[in-house]
């Protein structure tokens, strides 16, 4: 089962708005998010720092993402875990 929130990001001076899926993993959880059409997994690491991993399987999709983006919505989930 998953719940579904509102991930609200500002990059650059753009506001933007992530469906975003929570999903229990074990004793962790994941999140899945959708960024320009690529579905994309957010979850802690051992250091408790999200990560971000394709689960696209479209490494040339994900490479057109600006990295930037992807630190933003990084840094919102870290200060959401704070």
């Amino acid at each position: 089962m998953s719940d579904t929130i509102t991930l609200p990001v500002t990059f650059e001076g753009k506001e933007y708005e992530f469906e975003t899926s929570l999903v229990p993993f074990g004793y962790l959880h994941r999140l899945i998010i959708t960024v320009e059409g690529v579905e994309l997994s957010f979850e802690m690491d051992e250091e408790r720092n999200y990560r971000v991993i394709d689960t696209s399987q479209n490494p040339r999709a994900v490479s057109r993402i600006e990295p930037g983006l992807l630190q933003a919505i990084v840094e919102k989930l870290q200060s959401l875990h704070a």
